[in-house]
């Protein structure tokens, strides 16, 4: 005995309304969640090229910096260079005599006005009072320059053998020591000078070498 038939379903047109409904919700809902993505993609590529702008202009202003520190190094560097060749330049053209001045001879103000300068240090032995020296000298007017005498004297320093200008100045020579001295008149021929060479009132200036003492 055959089976019996069953009776399709009947689908109202309303079902299949509905039906075609869903589906096309379905496709909104898949279409909505498609753009959802790409917003979120476009979203990390703003992003990210944003996160390159920031570190490119980081970059940049570290070059910046960097060059503006090397062209401040360079700027020293070039001042330095400058003041150098300036210094250079002033030195070459100041006088040889400003630049080291020679040690004049030293001087000893002594007693009566006299004045002893010292033009050679000697090393020997050192004349004291009542010592039998020996001397080379020369003899100028201080107000002309003009020699009166020259030659070689010896005796008895502190004794008043020669004139007082002589006693003090010759006083603490060494052998071998050179000085200039300058005698005053007081300390010299005084009023009455030593005719017809040194005329009164006259200062005078011998050169003396101590050859003995």
């Amino acid at each position: 005995m055959a089976a019996p038939r069953t009776a399709a379903p009947v689908v109202s047109m309303e079902e299949l309304e509905e039906e075609e409904e869903d589906e096309d919700d379905e496709d909104e809902d898949e279409e909505e969640l498609e753009e959802d993505e790409e917003d979120e993609d476009d979203d990390d590529e703003e992003l990210a090229k944003r996160e390159a702008e920031a570190a490119l202009k980081a970059q940049q202003a570290k070059l910046k910096e960097q060059q503006q520190k090397q062209k401040q190094k360079q700027q020293q560097q070039q001042q330095q260079k400058e003041a150098a060749a300036k210094r250079a330049a002033k030195d070459a053209a100041e006088p040889q005599s400003k630049k080291s001045k020679p040690e004049g001879p030293k001087l000893l103000n002594l007693s009566r006005g006299v004045k002893a300068y010292v033009v050679q240090e000697g090393k020997g032995k050192e004349a004291a009072r009542g010592n039998k020296v020996q001397v080379r000298y020369r003899g100028r007017l201080v107000k002309n320059r003009k020699q009166f005498d020259a030659g070689q004297i010896g005796f008895k320093l502190g004794r008043g053998e020669v004139i007082a200008g002589w006693d003090i100045g010759v006083a603490g020579m060494k052998i071998g020591e050179k000085r200039r001295l300058v005698i005053p008149s007081a300390a010299g021929y005084g009023k009455s000078g030593a005719p017809p060479d040194i005329p009164k009132n006259a200062d005078l200036e011998f050169d003396v070498e101590l050859l003995k003492c």
